[in-house]
């Protein structure tokens, strides 16, 4: 199958036209698609479809307009309910979260600032990207079966005090995390990898972005080569998890 270059479907990359639903339109097609450097301004979830091959050129920069943090499904790049065998490669991918601004205590459907989320997928690649002010956190999973992050670079401009790197919640297995660096001060502002099985939700607040993951058991995750200039932690285990050191 033939790569598609979205500039060839109506997308500008100028960083001034909302390429949202352009790109949202090639990307329902699924297949082999090629985004070429340039800025792309986002006003609505990127949701990719089962058997995406998506390349983005490494100086492809992705943000969020402003204002686009209106509810919790507010992601930068997520999934089509269900979806399988996705990979992801290249460009930079911003949350803009000093106009994305986290609801407040309070709000009925909170903005959580979570950049990238996949759930409820089987066969997962992310690789050679950079995220940037997510706000929370960079990339999430909750129920990620086969995947493999990879070559990932945090490198904040906009710093938040709970933004962890790669933050995994419950159902997810087999999966790899390798060569992931954040750089800069307090950067990734949190921790570097969570895994998280469960958490109290009656002792938390619905703003945090983990009250509204479900929960499960994380099995057979290998993570390696992991640095940061300044992290919370490495890697956080959080509730019973058994862990197996090779």
């Amino acid at each position: 199958m033939a790569e598609k270059n979205v500039l060839d479907y109506g997308v500008k990359g100028d960083g001034f036209a909302c390429e949202g639903e352009a790109l949202q339109a090639v990307l329902n097609g699924g297949g082999r698609i090629y985004i070429p450097a340039g800025k792309y301004r986002i006003e609505g979830p990127l949701a990719l479809p089962s058997h995406t091959r998506l390349r983005a050129h490494p100086e492809a920069f992705f943000f969020l307009t402003e204002g686009f943090g209106v509810g919790r499904d507010s992601y930068l790049l997520t999934n089509r309910p269900g979806a399988e065998d996705i990979t992801v490669t290249g460009g930079i991918w911003n949350g803009n979260c000093a106009a994305n601004p986290c609801s407040p205590d309070g709000a009925g459907d909170p903005y959580l600032g979570i950049l990238i989320h996949f759930a409820d997928v089987s066969g997962l690649r992310l690789s050679n990207m950079t995220v940037q002010d997510s706000g929370h956190f960079h990339i999430c999973l909750n129920y990620v079966k086969n995947f493999k992050i990879e070559h990932i670079t945090i490198a904040d401009v906009t710093t938040s005090s709970l933004g962890d790197g790669i933050h995994i919640s419950g159902g997810c297995e087999d999966g790899e995390i390798a060569h992931i660096r954040a750089v800069g001060p307090a950067c990734p502002g949190d921790d570097m990898i969570a895994l998280i099985t469960d958490l109290p939700h009656e002792r938390m607040s619905p703003r945090d972005p983990t009250w509204w993951e479900r929960s499960g058991p994380i099995r057979r995750i290998q993570i390696r080569d992991i640095a940061a200039d300044n992290a919370f932690s490495f890697v956080r285990l959080g509730n019973a998890i058994r862990v197996q050191c090779a």
